[in-house]
């Protein structure tokens, strides 16, 4: 018969992994590629020198990285990386492969392997065997890092080798970089949520962006810039001579006294955010629930600051929360103020600003009224006016006290206005009569408003 006779594509290399190796070599390196064969004449050249491979599939392929500690015993050096399936034959297109003289930077040599230190820690300078945990204080979330990052503001970094901070506690400010543990405690009047960058009651207050097809172009131009500074809002010169507009993206909610970011105030397409680890710029995303056509469902995103206590509420150093259920005597929550007294948002005593002043009552936190005629307000705090009591009368506002009923009346009537006249047949000599008590004498009579038993007068 005739021998049979088949044709191969050429042969191609795509990509190494990895794509370095110490100069002594010794380390298996996964060749990716396309139209491998499984020959005993398959061979890799790195540069000048060649080695035996093993096949693995049509387009994966192992080769050996051969030393070049006799070639080149101290230089790095980048070859060429080739492939033949007959061993003579190579392919035209090639990937580079690096020779290091030592491990570099953000890595460690175990053996002649060159590992990518893992997230939570460093590997510092050259020549590192072993990584180190990122300290206390400092996180690291890539690979391959030469130093870690001071923990952001907003968070803390407890323990040796986080890959990721932790959120500021409740309760706590975090307005500093690098802390190890919360330290600094929500101002009293005041709850801290997790996550509380300032200890400013005021702050995040006309924070400055530009529009993001302004800021688009001057990127463009200019590069990466900080925030500017805060300024009323309306649009002036940028540095750079394009007009930049300004304005504040976050709105008071009155009711609560509470900071909140108005996303209506961005259109969300397109924002340039410096990413400050390495210098590369991240999309900004909108907030959950965020709809283009409008607000719908748009849950609120606070300022990271301390917000005011609730209205008739004080905090103490360290609240935590908002919440008023079921929170008596747990002081990391809002406490009710004593009833009569003035306390608005952000008091810090149970006293607030002071208690009702006498002739005045207050049934909320922040009203005071005046006492009506027929009542009576007596020394402070009071939460409700009181009736005159029988025997005594009011027709003036704003008393702290009733005036007792004088001879020849009664006061029969609480919450009275004026006294009446004592019924006749009787006698009303004492102050202070709620009802007649001495009855006219044998012998005489008495007319109404009888005030006196002498009746020599």
């Amino acid at each position: 018969g005739v021998p049979a006779f088949r044709y191969l594509p050429d042969e191609s290399v795509w990509a190494a992994r990895p794509a370095r190796s110490l100069l002594q070599g010794g380390v298996p390196i996964t060749v990716l590629g396309s139209g491998f064969v499984n020959s005993t004449s398959l061979e890799c050249a790195f540069g000048e020198l060649r080695v035996r491979a093993i096949f693995l599939t049509p387009t994966s392929i192992i080769c050996p990285a051969p030393s070049r500690a006799l070639v080149s015993p101290v230089a790095a050096t980048t070859v060429a990386l080739r492939v033949a399936n007959n061993g003579v034959d190579f392919t035209r297109g090639h990937v580079s492969f690096e020779y290091v003289g030592s491990c570099p930077p953000g890595h460690y040599c175990a053996g002649r392997a060159i590992l990518r230190a893992p997230n939570g820690t460093f590997a510092a300078g050259y020549g590192s065997t072993n990584f180190t945990l990122c300290e206390p204080g400092t996180f690291q979330p890539r690979t391959g890092q030469s130093a870690c990052l001071p923990c952001p503001v907003g968070y803390f970094c407890p323990d040796h080798g986080l890959s990721a901070p932790r959120l500021c506690r409740a309760g706590m400010v975090c307005d500093s970089h690098g802390l190890r543990v919360p330290v600094k405690p929500c101002p009293a009047g005041h709850f801290c949520p997790p996550g509380t960058k300032s200890d400013d009651p005021l702050d995040f207050r006309l924070v400055a962006f530009r529009t993001h097809a302004v800021e688009a172009e001057a990127f463009a131009i200019a590069g990466p810039r900080q925030l500017l500074a805060p300024r009323l809002p309306g649009i002036y010169e940028g540095t750079d001579g394009l007009d930049v507009l300004e304005t504040d993206e976050w709105q008071l909610l009155p009711e609560f006294g509470l900071l909140s970011l108005d996303a209506t105030k961005r259109d969300w397409e397109f924002r340039l955010r410096p990413y400050p680890e390495d210098g590369f710029h991240l999309l900004e995303m909108p907030p959950p629930g965020f709809d283009r056509t409008g607000l719908r469902d748009l849950p609120h995103i606070y300022a990271e600051r301390p917000h005011p206590c609730p209205l008739g509420y004080y905090c103490r150093t360290g609240a935590a929360t908002n919440e008023t259920a079921n929170t008596a005597r747990n002081f990391s929550a809002p406490q009710r103020c004593f009833s009569g007294f003035f306390c608005p948002r952000g008091s810090v005593t149970p006293e607030g600003q002071g208690p009702c002043p006498t002739g005045h009552y207050c049934p909320t936190p922040t009203e005071a009224f005046i006492c009506p005629v027929g009542h009576y307000c007596p020394e402070v705090g009071n939460t409700r006016p009181l009736e005159c009591y029988p025997g005594t009368y009011n027709p003036l506002t704003k008393r702290s006290n009733c005036t007792l009923c004088p001879p020849g009346h009664i006061c029969p009537r609480w919450g009275m206005l004026e006294p009446e006249i004592c019924p006749a047949g009787f006698v009303c000599v004492e102050s202070g009569l709620p009802e007649p008590v001495l009855l006219c004498p044998p012998g005489f009579y008495c007319e109404a408003g009888s005030l006196t038993l002498n009746t020599s007068l």
